[in-house]
């Protein structure tokens, strides 16, 4: 019988419904019944397919034990084993004792199958000794049938062996047992362990060690197994000029020399695997953390490099380095195992070719404290003074190891696009990654760090000037990733932390230096993008950016380090070029900074901007910075400060005790068409600490500047904006002031508040009146930002005039005093009687 066909509904009741407009009937609610009776049908037949097959039988492997009734329980049985006693049983196991076939009543641990029979654990299924009586007389019947066959077979044999064959092989077939007919052929026995000096003389033979090998003799053995630990394999004897090959090979990894024979006319060649890499145990290395095992690989690079093969280090072992590896152009590194350098100036690698690649999963570790090498290295060539040098090229490291304990971790000089995508960077005494007259060096998703509250040493004595490539002394710093006069060099998606004393990102003069998604944890600064006075003139960063970051500083702001690095925190930022030229269009952008800047002194912020020309910050949030969020200092020109949201900004020290005043943003030094656009102070935590926010925006000494502000927001701090001098300001400002009016014995004043936006003042004005006996009354007091460039005239002003109120008009000097008259004919006031303004809002433009 076939499956049931499964229902379909092909009329539509509700098509029917809407045909037949005169006579409804619920065919929307009929159609979701037949579809709902639709799948419980789909659903019964699915079920039934699960355990009927289509002929109307139950499906395959489908009943088991647990769905018989319990009569049938004893109905299977589970595979039979001979009885054993101290044994535990269950029901339906099966055993063979004697002759006879038991299965299991009941679960129980053997002890004496008589007793467990009589107990009722065991039933007797069959008894087989009528059968095996009578199988053993068939058994007795065939062995004499046999030996009456095999007497006639060897007589047969023996008749054809005199006939057919030599009298060796008659020797061979009459052999009495193997080792008879193993003589016959002057074979030896293998030894399972010890010594194998039998085969020496013999083909395939297992010397012991290398010095074995190369001392059998080629005119018999063809082909040995080395058997020395870390070189095992087979080695082949191949005739012809192997010379310029074994030269190449000097640990005979793969080309050994034989003893007695020149190389000109043959050699031992190791048989090669589809494996493409040559283990440096090959050449002699043990990973004992003892002996050169650097010198081991540095003598097997030749021979990789002509095979096309990469150069391991397998896993397990510890390589002790006294000698730097040096590979070749196109050549493949693997490093599973640890290396470690115990040496204070030895590297591991040094790149000197194009085309090379570390991978890592090890580690490859320094000597930590006292290190003055770098770990790894590219390096080009640097030429004399006005020659362009030649870079070392396309190199990368990888992998999912770690670097550690050098001075510097990898550094590249003259070198050109080194991808860096290792796991981890830790504990380098100045830099992690460092990259003098590079470009295009990018680190991937690594993690750079360092110790907490260790000084690692002094810096260096040396850099490269990217003028003349000569070496000019300087002062370095303590950087995790610098990028001295290099092009286009920067991180992606790493983590940089635990650097207490200097920066964790620096380009230090670079051009097109990036830092992409990286996040900065407890570094004194975080990202820095400076310039350098090497010589003169200084050299300033271009075209450099920090986006998408997100920067932590919770260290202990008062704890010293070692001179001159005494603080723990500082900056986040820097944007900072040479005073004698500047950082040029380098932005900040798209990123979140936490709690830095400078609680000492309170000089800087979150961000410091000095000397910048062109480029900005944009769309960043500073929480709990210490003094400001935006710090502009120094000469700035064409500078952009734009959605920066600064969230309560705090006194160094913090508490109402603190020394200075906290601002969202400031700009102290020159400054020349700087846009502060969209910017927020926010005062959130006054509950906790008042002494937060205090001002939005600071511009002190500001002659000389041309400064722009535009739809900012500083409304939640006690003083939106300040200023000591408000020449060059413009776009938009709100101040506070004291207005007294003159022309009075006892001149009335008040406070008024004056914004200007878009080149617009508005000026909220108190009301203020007294007796005056002259027809003059002016106002004084309003900051001249407010003044305009010519005398600006408000008309409708509500005015009082002889104790009568009037409307009239306010004139507005390009001093900033303001002269009040009766009318629009400008006519002089009363001279004698009250007088005064009414509170209000008058508006003109600059």
């Amino acid at each position: 019988m076939a499956d049931p066909t499964k229902p379909t509904i092909d009329y539509s009741y509700t098509g029917f419904q809407q045909e037949q407009q005169d006579n409804p009937f619920p065919g929307t609610q009929l159609d979701n019944d037949l579809a709902n009776l639709k799948r419980g049908i789909d659903g019964t037949i699915d079920a039934l397919t699960s355990v009927r097959r289509s002929d109307g039988a139950v499906q395959n492997n489908s009943i088991g034990f647990d769905q018989l009734k319990a009569e049938l329980d004893g109905f299977g049985f589970n595979p039979p084993t001979e009885w054993a006693t101290e044994t535990n049983y269950i029901a339906r196991d099966t055993v063979f004792e004697g002759a006879g076939f038991y299965q299991a009543l009941l679960s129980h641990r053997s002890g004496v199958f008589d007793d467990d029979l009589a107990a009722g654990s065991w039933v007797l299924v069959a008894d087989f000794t009528a059968a095996t009586s009578e199988a053993a007389g068939y058994a007795e019947d065939a062995a004499g049938s046999a030996e009456d066959a095999a007497g006639a077979a060897t007589a047969a044999i023996s008749a054809w062996m005199d006939a057919e064959t030599t009298e060796a092989g008659r020797t061979l077939l009459a052999g009495a047992d193997a080792a008879a007919q193993r003589a016959s052929l002057e074979l030896k026995t293998v030894a399972t362990s010890g010594s194998y000096d039998d085969l020496s003389d013999k083909p395939n033979a297992f010397p012991l060690t290398l010095t074995a090998l190369k001392a059998l003799d080629t005119t018999t053995i063809t082909s040995a197994f080395l058997m020395e630990a870390g070189r095992e394999g087979l080695f082949i004897w191949r005739t012809g000029d192997y010379a310029a090959r074994v030269a190449l090979d000097p640990n005979e990894a793969v080309y050994a020399k034989a003893d007695a024979i020149a190389a000109t006319l043959g050699a031992w060649v190791r048989v090669l695997g589809p494996a493409m890499s040559v283990p440096v145990t090959w050449g002699g290395a043990l990973g004992d953390d003892a002996n050169d095992d650097g010198a081991v690989g540095q003598a097997l690079v030749a021979l990789c490099s002509y095979l096309g093969f990469e150069l391991w280090y397998p896993g397990g072992k510890t390589y002790r380095f006294a000698t730097t590896i040096y590979p070749a152009e196109g050549m493949r590194v693997r490093v599973d195992g640890a290396i470690n350098i115990v040496s204070t100036t030895v590297s591991a690698f040094v790149m000197q070719n194009d085309n090379t690649h570390l991978h890592i999963d090890g580690s490859v570790t320094g000597p930590g404290a006292t290190a003055t090498q770098t770990g790894v290295q590219w390096l080009g060539t640097s030429a004399v003074a006005a020659t362009a040098p030649v870079y070392v090229e396309n190199g990368a490291v990888t992998g999912i190891g770690k670097i550690s304990g050098f001075y510097q971790g990898i550094e590249t000089q003259f070198a050109k696009n080194v991808q860096i995508d290792i796991k981890l960077i830790q504990n380098c005494r100045h830099s992690h990654v460092i990259a003098y007259c590079s470009e295009d060096v990018v680190v991937r998703g690594s993690v750079l760090d360092g110790i907490i509250g260790v000084v690692f040493g002094t810096s260096p004595s040396q850099e490269i000037n990217g003028y003349n490539f000569t070496a000019t002394t300087a002062s370095g710093t303590s950087d995790y990733v610098r990028y001295p006069r290099s092009k286009r060099c920067g991180t992606i998606g790493c983590v940089i932390k635990n650097n207490p004393t200097w920066h964790g990102w620096d380009t230090h003069a670079g051009d097109g230096c990036f830092s992409k998604g990286d996040i900065f944890w407890n570094c004194r600064s975080a990202g820095v993008i400076t310039g350098t006075g090497l010589t003169s003139p200084g050299r300033g960063a271009i075209d450099c950016t920090i986006s998408g970051f997100k920067m932590y500083n919770y260290l202990d702001g008062t704890n010293t380090q070692a001179t001159p690095n005494t603080l723990q925190q500082a900056e986040a930022i820097w944007i900072l070029g040479p005073s004698d030229t500047y950082a040029v269009n380098c932005v900040v952008r798209d990123g979140s900074i936490y709690n830095h800047g400078t609680p000492a002194s309170g000089a800087s912020g979150a961000i410091l901007v000095l000397n910048a020309k062109g480029g900005g910050i944009f769309n960043v949030t500073s929480t709990d910075a210490y003094s400001n969020a935006v710090y502009c200092a120094g000469n700035n020109i064409d500078f952009t400060t734009k959605d920066v949201v600064a969230i309560n900004p705090r006194s160094p020290g913090s508490g109402s005790g603190g020394t200075d005043n906290p601002c969202g943003f400031q700009c102290a030094g020159d400054g020349n068409e700087v846009l502060f656009e969209g910017c927020v102070t926010r005062r959130t935590d006054t509950s906790v600490d008042t002494h937060v926010a205090l001002i939005g925006i600071a511009l002190p000494n500001t002659a000389d500047k041309s400064i722009r502000i535009k739809g900012c927001d500083f409304s939640e701090c006690p003083t939106p904006y300040f200023t000591s001098n408000y020449t060059g300001i413009s776009g938009e400002w709100e101040e506070t002031f004291t207005m007294a009016l003159t022309g009075f014995g006892s001149p009335p004043s008040g406070s008024a508040k004056a914004r200007l936006a878009e080149g617009r003042v508005t000026l909220t004005i108190p009301a203020l009146s007294d007796t005056s006996n002259t027809t003059d009354m002016t106002a004084t007091g309003m900051p001249a930002l407010f003044a305009p460039t010519a005398t600006r005239n408000a008309y409708g002003v509500a005015l009082i005039d002889n104790n009568l109120s009037t409307f009239g008009v306010a004139s507005v000097a390009t001093t900033g005093v303001i002269s009040w008259f009766k009318n629009a004919g400008a006519d002089a006031l009363t001279a004698s009687s009250t007088k005064g303004v009414f509170a209000q809002e008058i508006a003109w433009n600059l």
